[in-house]
């Protein structure tokens, strides 16, 4: 009976520890188990922060890329319209030369000189020019008639 009492007492005593035992691995379990949900929060962290980071230099890239192409386009408005600018001025420059050739087929028409500066006036586009009104050249001086006088006239008429 006693190697009976004792076995009985050594499986209360085993049966103790192996419940302690469990207990241990519970609480390691548990340890083990907030040591993973701290380095899990620790992670989902850093990607949170490094998706943050990301998303502003993704903005500022976009954003600097936006007025670029904003900076573009107002200097393309702009060229167009100097193009458009200059397209008016041209078409301006066309109808005085157009002008200039129908009064010069008006002047070859009617040669009346008098009743042409009657009718139009000195008939002079662009800068003037003074006439010389010494008809005697002086010595050494070299004759100006051939230069570039930056007006435009009939040649019958004057």
């Amino acid at each position: 009976m006693r190697n009976l009492q004792s076995k009985i007492a050594d499986i209360d005593q085993g049966s103790n520890q192996y419940q302690a035992d469990v207990q241990k691995v519970i609480q390691a379990i548990r340890e083990e188990g907030r040591h993973l949900k701290e380095m899990i929060d620790k992670k989902v962290e850093g990607l949170i922060n490094t998706l943050k980071e990301k998303d502003t230099r993704n903005v500022q890239t976009l954003q600097s890329v936006g007025n670029e192409l904003k900076t573009a386009l107002d200097k393309a408005k702009e060229q167009q319209k100097f193009y458009q600018d200059t397209q008016v001025t041209n078409r301006s420059n066309r109808r005085n030369t157009d002008s200039y050739y129908a009064i010069s087929q008006i002047c070859q028409k009617d040669s009346s000189r008098g009743r042409n500066r009657k009718l139009f006036g000195e008939l002079t586009f662009g800068e003037t020019v003074k006439k010389e009104e010494n008809p005697k050249p002086k010595e050494n001086v070299r004759v100006t008639r051939t230069a570039k006088q930056y007006r435009y006239r009939c040649e019958r008429c004057g």
